[in-house]
C-alpha cells in the first residue's frame, strides 16, 4: 500500500528563553498509508496535538524529514504550507471556528471559493452534497449560534472535506460532544475512511480508537507503542477489552 505521510526523526522544541528549552516531540517516526485509518492515543500532555499541528504544516517541526505524497515538504514556506492544506488537507478541531458573520453553508463553501478550482456551480453542488449526507441540509440558512454542538460538528466536517483532500487530521474531533453525538460523527468519518480518505485522529476516548485499524501510542513527546486493530473487524466488545488491557500497559 502506498505511503501518503511519512515523518522521519521530527522533532519539536520550544524555546522558553536562552536557557530554557523543552522538547515537545523526540524523534518521531511514523508511516501513513493511503486509505488507512490511523488512531493517536496517550495521556494529557504527551505531544498528540502537537504532532497533528506539526505534520499538517499548522505548525513548523524543528528538525527532521517530513515527506508527504513522496515529497519532502519541510521546507515549505507558509505560502506553500497554506496551499497544500487548501487543497489536499482536510482538518477537523475539537472546537469549530466558523466565521460568525457567515451562514452554516458560506462557512463550509468558503475555503471552495479560495481555492478556485471549481465552479461556483461545482461547489454548491458540492456543498449540498456534503450537506445531505452529514444530515444538516435544513440546517443551510443558519447562523453558528442557532445549531447544536453536533450539528456544528457535522458542518466542521463538511468544510473540512469541500475541496476533497487526500488526508483528514481530527484533534479530539468527538471531545466537545455527547456519546449519541460523538457515534454519528464517528459513523460519518468512517464512511468517508471507507470512500478511501485516509483519517489520522488525536483522542482519548477508546470508542472512537476502536473505530480505526491502527493506534500509535503517544508518552513524553515519543512514539512508544503501535496496536493493530485491522480493518472494521467484528467482535466490538472483545476488541474493546484487548485494547483497554494494551493501554494498561502503556500506562494510559
Amino acid at each position: 500500500m502506498e505511503t501518503i505521510l511519512e515523518t522521519k526523526d521530527i522533532k519539536k522544541t520550544y524555546v522558553f528563553d536562552k536557557n530554557i528549552k523543552q522538547d515537545v516531540l523526540k524523534n518521531i517516526n511514523i508511516k501513513i498509508k493511503k486509505g488507512e485509518f490511523v488512531s493517536v492515543m496517550g495521556p494529557s500532555g504527551s505531544g498528540k496535538s502537537t504532532l497533528l499541528y506539526n505534520i499538517s504544516g499548522m505548525d513548523r517541526i524543528t528538525s527532521g524529514n517530513l515527506i508527504f505524497e513522496g515529497n519532502e515538504i519541510s521546507g515549505f514556506s507558509e505560502n506553500e504550507f497554506s496551499k497544500l492544506r487548501l487543497e489536499k488537507i482536510g482538518f477537523i478541531f475539537q472546537h469549530i471556528n466558523f466565521l460568525k458573520n457567515m451562514n452554516i453553508y458560506d462557512n463550509i463553501a468558503f475555503p471552495a471559493y479560495v481555492a478556485k478550482k471549481q465552479s461556483r456551480k461545482e461547489i454548491n453542488k458540492k456543498t449540498e452534497e456534503l450537506m445531505k449526507k452529514t444530515g444538516i441540509f435544513e440546517l443551510a440558512e443558519k447562523d453558528i449560534t442557532e445549531v447544536s454542538g453536533g450539528q456544528l460538528q457535522r458542518a466542521g466536517i463538511c468544510r473540512a472535506l469541500i475541496n476533497n483532500p487526500c488526508i483528514l487530521f481530527g484533534d479530539e474531533p468527538t471531545g466537545a460532544l455527547n456519546s449519541k453525538y460523538a457515534n454519528d460523527v464517528m459513523d460519518i468519518i468512517c464512511g468517508i475512511n471507507k470512500e478511501g480518505t485516509t483519517v489520522l485522529l488525536v483522542t482519548h476516548d477508546i470508542k472512537v480508537a476502536l473505530r480505526s485499524e491502527r493506534i500509535l501510542f503517544m508518552k513524553d513527546g515519543s512514539i512508544t507503542g503501535e496496536y493493530h486493530l485491522g480493518k472494521y473487524e467484528n467482535e466490538y466488545k472483545k476488541r474493546e477489552e484487548r485494547l483497554s488491557e494494551w493501554l494498561m500497559k502503556m500506562d494510559f
